[in-house]
């Protein structure tokens, strides 16, 4: 199967061009230097260029939560929208782009993958109606599938690019192979500041991180192969410029990192890439944060001030459509012909400084096509969302999730145990000991002080099971010995900072380690020693295998013999080698499922009709003592929940500048 890029239209002719490119040569009429506010200080022949870009999307179209089932106002694309077509009318020469993981991560992007409704998909759809000039794939466009990637994408009215992803066709992959067209070159009628008429062709270039072949290996193994984002930049970049690129625009979907290392399939290479010869402009992505801006810290390549990573103008615009990533460019003739970068700023724009709403004039009627557009899945998606499966009788949230046991986890790793039971009844695997890992996904983090689960005591919807398992991973199941187990352990251990006896009010929580790769494991008993150093830095690497903070591993109450066999269920995301646990080996694998983890929570639910409070998870930290305190941060909407039995002694402090409730615990 090869996806292909759809045919434009009669104004955007798309043809394939030399090494597999899509060229696209523009029939707009000339357009005029643009002027707009804050533009870079330019010579009198320069050509003034505004470059926009959404990333992270997640096929949150409309502004609106589906898992508490309200109306939001700090993201969605029709609110971006506003902001797309007021900078667009500052200017009279712009590109539109977005940066990847726009099909999957709403109810919506379930509802529409799921086959509730025809294609064209409502996300492609309006990247339409706004008129997006291309765009690259992220890691969450394959959580789907290749087949409904394809239908998807043969919609598309924009090139679509990625130039490190390939069919897995033979030993020797040909040009012919990749996924997508690995870049596009746009061809533009552009006026310079003196009226003259200059023809810029723009080269587009993408990438996706590799780790795509763990983290959705049921899907991609033996039809996808993908090598590292640098590696097919150090290939593809001089390629574009040989084809003919007057700049070149990086679609990169990967965080902002400092370097680390000579590997090329880092998953956070933003810096890297913007430091290849040949590369202009730098989009990244992936890690939902807003550069520039305070969120990100100064590094080698890092300039978070200006907006550069490796001397270069970069962006990452957030995520869900929070953020427009701008950035204007001054761009000059060289007198040998060719075009360089002459001035550039880079800046955001959020979508909560939008006033008023909605704009008025042709701006403000293209949002109110693109809301309407939008109403009949909204509208369906909330029905589908809303279907009643149970009930609980107690509060479920996760505001402390990281620091304490938590009725969220349990509920799910007892939904996750009970289907693995039932899967392997009958074989040899059936009287190992059972675990269940579950990680405690939405605790606050990236994703802001609201990104957590607190659903009341009452009635239980589907909504709420896609809220506590809110990634279309599937059920699936390991075997791990004694010693693999404790090494589980220990990896999940690591997000926790080490603490020195006597510290005081010390952080606890490695804000770099992401809360959905701290697992808890259900069914052993243990202690977490934080006096030691942990094992593991957050990117899975080993720190020190001396190091050991996990004591006292029991199971119903005897210790854990290195020898001792067990099975864990889990899920694909985890199996699949995501967070460093088994790095992949499949060797470990024993059951894997086409069952989506919210699927086999709501068929729990329905069939234990009452949720009742699980079992108790038997862990804890070792105490310290000498008066050792540590701070984690969680919501504000946490106050009154610190007295929760499941809580040890949370003792509330002040609120942090990002809008975190600050606790104090004592160890």
């Amino acid at each position: 199967m090869r996806i292909e890029v759809k045919k434009a239209d009669a104004a955007d002719r798309l043809d394939q061009g030399r090494d597999g490119a899509a060229q696209v040569t523009s029939a707009r009429p000339v357009i005029g230097p643009g002027q707009g506010p804050n533009m870079p200080a330019t010579q009198v022949s320069d050509v003034a260029l505004r470059i926009m870009a959404t990333t992270d999307l997640h096929a949150h179209l409309v502004p609106y939560d589906y898992f508490n089932d309200r109306p939001v106002d700090g993201y969605g694309l029709t609110r971006t929208a506003a902001l797309i077509l007021q900078a667009r009318a500052e200017v009279t020469q712009s590109l539109l782009f977005d940066n990847g993981d726009f099909l999957q991560g709403s109810a919506i992007g379930d509802y529409l993958a799921r086959g509730r409704t025809r294609l064209p998909h409502s996300m492609i759809t309006a990247f339409g109606q706004l008129g997006y000039d291309a765009g690259t794939l992220g890691n969450h466009e394959f959580n789907y599938g290749l087949p409904f990637l394809a239908r998807v994408l043969a919609e598309a009215r924009h090139p679509v690019v990625s130039a490190n992803l390939m069919l897995k066709r033979g030993k020797d992959p040909s040009l012919d192979h990749h996924l997508v067209p690995p870049f596009a070159i746009l061809t533009r009628q552009v006026v310079d500041g003196t009226g003259a008429t200059q023809m810029l062709k723009i080269g587009v270039i993408g990438f996706t991180p590799p780790q795509i072949l763990q983290w959705d290996r049921q899907h991609l193994e033996g039809r996808l192969q993908v090598c590292g984002m640098i590696d097919a930049a150090q290939v593809w970049v001089p390629r574009l410029r040989r084809a003919g690129a007057d700049l070149v625009v990086v679609l990169a979907h990967t965080g902002i990192a400092a370097p680390s290392g000579p590997t090329g399939r880092h998953e956070n290479c933003a810096v890297e890439l913007a430091a290849i010869d040949g590369v202009d402009v730098m989009i990244a992505g992936h890690s939902h944060l807003a550069f520039p801006g305070p969120d990100h810290l100064t590094g080698p390549g890092i300039d978070p001030k200006a907006g550069r990573l490796s001397g270069k103008p970069a962006i990452l615009p957030g995520h869900f459509g929070s953020h427009l990533g701008i950035i204007d460019l001054a761009l000059r003739r060289s007198p040998w012909g060719g075009w360089s970068v002459a001035a550039s700023r880079s800046h955001l724009r959020a979508v909560t400084d939008l006033h008023p709403r909605k704009s008025a004039g042709p701006a403000g009627e293209t949002v109110r096509q693109l809301e309407s557009a939008a109403i009949d899945v909204h509208r369906a998606t909330r029905r589908w969302i809303r279907r009643e499966i149970g009930r609980t009788d107690h509060r479920l949230q996760s505001y402390f999730s990281l620091v304490a046991d938590s009725m969220t986890l349990g509920l799910v790793a007892a939904a996750q145990a009970d289907h693995v039971a039932r899967a392997l009844l009958g074989t040899d695997l059936a009287p190992l000991p059972l675990l269940s890992a579950v990680a405690p996904i939405k605790a606050g983090g990236w994703g802001g002080p609201t990104n957590y689960v607190d659903i009341p005591a009452g009635p239980l919807a589907f909504r709420h099971a896609a809220d506590l398992c809110p990634f279309p991973n599937t059920v699936a199941a390991l075997r791990l010995t004694g010693v693999e187990l404790a090494d589980w352990l220990e990896r999940s251990a690591s997000i926790y900072h080490q603490i020195l006896p006597g510290a005081q009010d010390s952080p606890l929580i490695n804000a770099a380690f992401a809360s959905f790769h701290q697992d808890r494991v259900y069914g052993v008993g243990y202690e977490i020693d934080l006096s030691f150093a942990p094992r593991f830095a957050p990117d899975g690497t080993v720190v020190d295998r001396g190091n050991r903070r996990i004591r006292n591993l029991t199971h119903r109450g005897l210790p854990v013999r290195p020898e001792d066999s067990f099975v864990l269920a889990t899920n694909s995301f985890r199996s699949g080698g995501a967070g460093h646990y088994v790095n992949g080996d499949r060797a470990h694998v024993v059951l894997e499922t086409r069952l989506l983890s919210r699927d086999m929570l709501a068929r729990f639910i329905l069939q234990t009709g009452t949720v009742a409070p699980p079992e108790p998870q038997l862990w804890r930290f070792s105490a310290i003592g000498l008066d050792t305190s540590v701070t984690f941060d969680t919501s504000p909407r946490a106050l009154g929940c610190q007295h929760d039995p499941l809580t040890p002694g949370a003792e509330p402090l002040e609120m942090t500048p990002a809008g975190f409730q600050r606790f104090r615990m004592r160890l």
